[in-house]
């Protein structure tokens, strides 16, 4: 027998909500009620109705369980716009924008970094090896960021070190590098300010977080919170919750955890204290299933897949697929979910009109960008007026 052993109820029920503002976007959750639980099943709908509803006049309004009237966030449907395509990058991961230039990570890319002109799509220059010199990477890339105190530079990390990229041009064998092995399975990292390191591990849950000078030495270590409750098999919480991604405020005051088998999206401050989770549209929790005497988390499906840490907001991007039918070039989304830092309220909602895997996003010129997993091709999005063209 199998049943059902964790779920989550819809922030508004169905009942409660307006035949105009049901499920708007790409992905609804339609509830089947079992004896044990709730299932949740994704139907995929037009990324244009919302954006219809809108120039209809329509109000989107969502009414909640308390009959209180809330206005949904701004809605709004970006064209992508083709900057680079093969063989410039073989498979796009990481995006950061680095003034007049893109630095794109390549998953399978033998140097696995990219330097693009961000007006023309010109690949300038390709750069970092695998291997273990100097300026090369050991592992697949696990990040890369463009720290507030040092914003002339890129930071890679490859799940072992911390390596500073001074320029476009690409890097010396004096390149800066800081390892991070002095704790095992630290998945992320990213510089939280001058001096300190933040990383994420896998396990054990006690050291979830790890703070590191910027020698690499830690300084210590704290728990997280877990998916999944209490009366679920610690190993299967851990497994459910070993797939996020992981972005950190510019100023390091907050960052976010947001999982990859689960819609949900956990704040911490730079203390590593749980503040909230984002207000987040779909319930769709990690599912742990009983069969033959034990409980397992069971992969269902793919929701949040990456993030962008701006000033005021975090950018989120959301699948919604379902996992046993996903392929590796479907992974990736069209829907952006935008969250308030201090109160994880939910401001906007972006909708592609070409499936991402990874994103990036200039405020300051109003791009956002994203790497497609199904022609390789870089695409970049105008969401607000800026001041620059590129």
């Amino acid at each position: 027998m199998v049943e059902v052993l964790s779920h989550s109820m819809p922030r508004y029920s169905a009942m409660s909500q307006p035949t105009a503002c049901v499920s708007l976007g790409p992905h609804a959750f339609a509830r089947a009620i079992s004896p044990v639980g709730f299932a949740y099943r994704p139907v995929r709908q037009m990324a244009l109705v919302s954006a219809w509803l809108i120039a209809a006049g329509v109000s989107l309004l969502a009414v909640s369980d308390a009959a209180t009237a809330q206005v949904t966030p701004r809605v709004d449907t970006l064209k992508a716009e083709l900057l680079s395509q093969p063989p410039a990058i073989g498979q796009p991961g990481f995006i950061q924008p680095w003034g007049k230039h893109l630095l794109v990570s390549d998953w399978l890319g033998d140097p696995n970094l990219h330097v693009l002109d961000r007006a023309t799509g010109e690949l300038i220059v390709s750069f970092g090896r695998i291997g273990r010199g100097p300026g090369e990477f050991p592992n697949v890339l696990a990040g890369v960021q463009r720290p507030s105190h040092d914003t002339t530079a890129i930071w890679v990390y490859d799940a072992r070190k911390m390596t500073r990229i001074e320029g476009p041009g690409g890097m010396g064998p004096d390149v800066t590098a800081i390892d991070l092995t002095a704790i095992p399975l630290v998945l992320r990292a990213a510089w939280m300010d001058s001096t300190t390191i933040l990383g994420v591990t896998w396990e054990p849950p006690e050291r979830r977080f790890v703070f590191f000078d910027g020698a690499g030495s830690v300084i210590r270590a704290t728990s997280g919170v877990l998916l999944g409750h209490d009366g679920i098999p610690l190993s299967q919480r851990l497994e459910a919750s070993a797939q996020f991604a992981f972005c950190m405020r510019p100023d390091g005051s907050r960052f976010a955890l947001l999982y990859k088998r689960a819609a949900r999206v956990q704040i911490y401050d730079r203390s590593a204290r749980h503040l909230t989770d984002a207000d987040v549209p779909y319930s769709i929790d990690a599912t742990f299933r009983q069969a033959d005497g034990e409980i397992r988390f069971v992969q269902e499906w793919i929701t949040y897949q990456a993030c962008w840490a701006g000033g005021d907001v975090l950018y989120a991007l959301y699948s919604g697929d379902d996992y046993g039918t996903a392929s590796g070039e479907t992974l990736g989304g069209e829907e952006i979910h935008v969250f308030d830092w201090d109160s994880g309220r939910l401001m906007r909602r972006l909708y592609l009109d070409t499936r991402v895997f990874g994103v990036a996003v200039d405020e300051d010129s109003g791009w956002l960008y994203g790497g497609s997993l199904q022609d390789a091709g870089i695409y970049r999005f105008r969401f607000s007026s800026g001041g620059s063209e590129w």
